[in-house]
């Protein structure tokens, strides 16, 4: 036996052998190789060209040149994809992936405190090295936190599939093939890098990346929701009231999709609960002019009564209304009465008289109720912040 932890073939590594017999092909990537069953099997099929072998231990890799001899087969030192430039057809993994037990120390078993960090690390990486149309076939347990493993492909987005399970007295063994979405792929053709997800929504979700050195984010319509068009529609709308620098900036868009630049900065009520009366008296004026725009516009955004998330201020203290997916024309544009209405609100009193402000709520309903979208009327509004 060797000195060193070499993982000798289980009932896991023969339920992904099987797997790889049915996907592998092109050029294929055989990560953390172990005793190499993966690479010989995956070596074997006519349809895969090369096979490389990393492996994070040196010993490991210095005992599988010796032991397996195939023209196909190449090996590397590798601490996942820390010396991997390529990318490949077919990426393979049968990760450590059991929570690490304090009495017993064996890296070929051992996924992190809870079982999944090893395969989370590899699959945040993992898209980097496949080729477009490419593919990962790995294998994990029902002891691994089999939620936090599929969290991990949706936040760098991987659509996936179980192609395999086996299940014994104590765990539940899992083979899954994954593979870049239509949203990754279109994201890579524009060049943009470290994509991650950020949010889900009920008719779209927006990710983020890095294009040209800066951050920027994309939205997307989701496949899954009964409302189509709602992502095409607010791109448009958006194209629109960016010529009158309101909403965040549009770079580009596509069918059920648009890319905008990135906000940094905080939603409105953590913003005024740290900053001084005359900041937030400046933003909150900002704001409603911007409320009184749209309504010169004859646009209602909607949710202005309640914009929790839909109010970013930045560094620079210029307030960003965002989230335009319901906002419609409309003959009788309301953002400058519902923002008075958040304004009036208990949680947005009670945030602005801690800070030292105080609105009187009266004054602000009667001002509201007699609102018309002409100057005087906005000035009293305005004259109260």
């Amino acid at each position: 036996m060797p000195d060193f932890s070499l993982y000798e073939p289980h009932e896991d590594s023969y339920l992904l052998a099987e797997q790889v017999k049915k996907f592998a092909q092109g050029k294929v990537l055989d990560m953390g190789c172990g005793s190499a069953i993966q690479a010989v099997t995956a070596a074997k099929l006519t349809r895969v060209q090369f096979v490389l072998a990393v492996d994070i231990q040196p010993e490991v890799i210095t005992h599988c040149k010796k032991s397996v001899q195939h023209p196909k087969i190449s090996f590397r030192v590798s601490d996942l994809f820390s010396h991997i430039q390529d990318k490949f057809d077919t990426i393979v993994f049968n990760p450590p992936y059991l929570p690490n037990d304090l009495r017993v120390s064996d890296i070929a078993l051992d996924g992190g405190k809870h079982g999944p960090e090893v395969l989370e690390r590899f699959i945040q990486d993992a898209p980097l090295h496949l080729k477009p149309r490419g593919q990962l076939l790995f294998l994990f347990s029902s002891l691994s936190k089999p939620m936090r493993v599929q969290e991990a492909l949706k936040n760098v987005l991987l659509d996936w599939e179980e192609v395999a399970q086996k299940k014994y007295a104590f765990e539940q063994l899992f083979v899954y093939r994954a593979a870049k979405n239509l949203p990754r792929l279109i994201l890579e053709q524009r060049d943009i890098r470290n994509i991650r997800m950020l949010t889900h929504g009920h008719r779209g979700f927006i990710v983020t990346g890095i294009w040209k050195g800066k951050k920027v984010a994309a939205k997307f319509q989701r496949s899954d929701s009964p409302a189509k068009g709602t992502v095409t529609r607010e791109a448009k709308m958006l194209r629109m009231l960016n010529k009158n620098e309101i909403g965040p900036k549009i770079i580009a868009s596509g069918k059920d999709y648009f890319l905008y630049r990135f906000i940094e900065g905080e939603f409105i009520e953590p913003w005024v609960a740290k900053h001084s009366a005359a900041q937030i008296r400046r933003v909150l004026r900002k704001i409603l002019e911007q409320m009184w725009t749209l309504d010169k516009l004859g646009i209602t955004k909607e949710e202005m009564h309640h914009p929790y998330k839909h109010l970013i201020v930045d560094k620079k203290e210029k307030p960003w209304l965002v989230d335009f997916e319901r906002a419609h024309k409309s003959q009788r544009p309301k953002n400058v009465t519902q923002f008075c209405q958040y304004l009036r609100s208990q949680r947005m009193q009670s945030l602005l008289e801690h800070r030292g402000i105080s609105i009187s709520k009266k004054l602000l309903q009667q001002y509201a109720s007699g609102y018309k979208i002409n100057s005087r009327s906005f000035s009293d509004i305005e004259k109260l912040l």
